[in-house]
């Protein structure tokens, strides 16, 4: 396999993991939500390598600043009322 080659599949893999990472902190937030306050001294929407995925975070971010219910349905909702 030649250098670039190389270059592209572990660029693709690093892209693979990221988004993955990504999803188990979103999917995480939503079991309990009550761990925003910490995570988001951490991580912030820009730390997300995927756009959609920095979305979600901005979503569920505004309901629970708002003291809504934080779950599937309510981030869905979150994002329609966003316009994504």
């Amino acid at each position: 396999m030649s250098a670039a080659a190389e270059a592209i599949d572990v660029g693709q893999s690093v892209h693979a993991k990221a988004q993955a990472h990504e999803a188990q902190v979103i999917g995480s937030l939503i079991l309990r939500p009550s761990m925003l306050d910490d995570v988001s001294e951490v991580i912030g929407s820009e730390d997300f390598y995927s756009p959609k995925h920095s979305l979600i975070w901005d979503a569920i971010g505004r309901l629970h600043d708002a003291g809504s219910a934080v779950d599937q349905v309510s981030v869905a909702d979150q994002l329609g009322r966003d316009g994504h």
